[in-house]
């Protein structure tokens, strides 16, 4: 990523904060080092915002941190690849939240939590859904794919087995074959040795 290089990230940062700058910083250094204002144009939140997102010492709105991983993300990428970064960085987020907002959230409980947060939830509970329900038609295909080869391979084994059993039969019928040749060389050769000449058709038909 061009430009001046960054700060640590402070210290007393809470570790969930400092993981999803970490993410962030990660993201934008695989972007093929476009600098920061490029960036911040992409995902539409000025520079400053972007600045304060991969600092680590203040939490970015959830927006701002979706919007960054879509534009820092490669287009040639899969699909289902992007969503599950997005999503990622959506989980870190949450993690951060709540460790930012441990009093707040505490305090009020599950009711009345900030709608950011809820938005989140929902997020996160719907690709982590349609993930189950891809993981499901995966298996189905697996399993279709196993009865499809298993049907192949019984189909092969039969033709095999038909193909066996007529080489035997076309085995047999040479058998058969050389004995009558044999047979009748056999009748000729002692026909011949007798004297003893098969009647002529057209002869026999001339005498009468």
């Amino acid at each position: 990523m061009a430009g001046r290089p960054m700060k640590p990230i402070p210290d007393d940062a809470p570790p969930e904060l400092a993981r999803l700058a970490e993410l962030l910083r990660d993201v934008c250094l695989a972007a093929d080092g476009p600098p920061l204002a490029a960036i911040a144009e992409r995902a539409g939140v000025p520079k400053s915002t972007l600045r304060h997102a991969l600092g680590g010492e203040r939490l970015p709105n959830m927006e701002t941190v979706l919007g960054l991983v879509a534009a820092c993300q490669d287009p040639a990428v899969e699909a289902v690849v992007r969503q599950d970064e997005r999503m990622r960085a959506a989980v870190l987020w949450r993690e951060a939240y709540r460790a930012v907002n441990a009093d707040r959230l505490s305090a009020s409980g599950t009711e009345g939590a900030p709608r950011e947060l809820a938005v989140a939830n929902r997020l996160i509970q719907g690709h982590a859904a349609r993930r189950q329900s891809d993981s499901a038609a995966d298996v189905d295909g697996m399993v279709r794919l196993r009865e499809d080869r298993l049907a192949a391979q019984a189909a092969l084994d039969a033709a095999v087995e038909r193909l066996g059993r007529a080489t035997a039969a076309v085995a047999l019928a040479r058998a058969a074959l050389r004995a009558a040749s044999a047979a009748e060389h056999e009748a000729t050769a002692a026909a011949s040795g007798t004297g003893t000449q098969a009647p002529d058709p057209d002869r026999a038909r001339n005498e009468s």
